[in-house]
């Protein structure tokens, strides 16, 4: 193994390809190029044949509780590598989301009545004691029409078939 010394300080580390046994290089075990392996699984390997998180830190460019945070997760899975992906930080619930009851009478009174939303709200308004703003109407109608339009692919909702155009290029 060889010493190499850091111009910062004086303070003296392995250098991490060094730190590996000669078993391990001459064993042809390709595991240990950590290059080919994702950065996170890497800073993990590194941190167990290190045991130190600063140098860990030091030798991938990154901060000390960006570690900790990821060294958490793995040791949390149990060493499972599937821990280092990242998670979707999209809410488990949605508290303040319109109450799907609303969403089918909204859908229903589109139905009936070909409404937009500034009417729609009125209505709901009057009618049902229910208050939605326009940009959340339309909103919903918009999904709901995307929604539509997955259901039917055959169907292009985009293009109706009873509008005449009368405007031609050119004149």
């Amino acid at each position: 193994m060889t010493d190499t010394t850091n111009n910062q300080g004086g303070a003296q580390h392995m250098d991490h390809n060094a730190a590996m046994s000669n078993s391990d290089h001459n064993s042809g075990d390709q595991s240990h190029h950590h290059e080919s392996l994702t950065p996170r699984l890497a800073w993990m390997i590194c941190y167990k044949e290190t045991g130190s998180a600063q140098e860990v830190c030091r030798k991938f460019g990154i901060s000390r509780k960006t570690f900790y945070k990821w060294l958490k997760r793995y040791k949390a899975s149990g060493g499972d590598s599937k821990s280092l992906l990242d998670q979707s930080r999209r809410p488990h619930t949605f508290p303040r989301a319109t109450p799907e009851s609303s969403v089918l009478l909204l859908k229903r009174l589109k139905e009936q009545t070909g409404f937009g939303q500034r009417r729609l709200r009125a209505y709901l308004q009057e009618k049902h004691n229910i208050t939605i703003s326009e940009r959340t109407i339309w909103k919903i109608l918009k999904r709901l029409e995307e929604d539509e339009k997955d259901v039917m692919p055959g169907k292009n909702v985009n293009q109706p078939s009873n509008i005449i155009y009368t405007h031609r290029l050119g004149q």
